[in-house]
């Protein structure tokens, strides 16, 4: 229950703007003549590239058949699509 005899602050307005692009939510507003969204989408491309691909490493030295390396690859990178 909210007790008006507690003093409290506001946080800060760039701390839940920053918590958004963490989180890869969508922001419909601009600060200081910077689009977010769009760096919303830049950090998700990134992270989404970076899931793609990261199976090509973790694959590479394992010690199995070429051909069950291969379609495991291809089953972890279905990100892509």
């Amino acid at each position: 229950m909210w007790d008006p005899s507690v003093k409290g602050r506001c946080w800060n307005p760039i701390i839940p703007i920053n918590v958004g692009y963490a989180q890869g939510g969508e922001i419909n507003h601009s600060l200081r003549g910077i689009i977010i969204a769009d760096q919303v989408l830049a950090i998700n491309t990134f992270h989404d590239l970076l899931l793609t691909f990261l199976p090509l490493f973790i694959l590479k030295d394992l010690s199995i058949k070429l051909r069950v390396k291969i379609i495991l690859v291809i089953l972890m990178s279905m990100s892509i699509l």
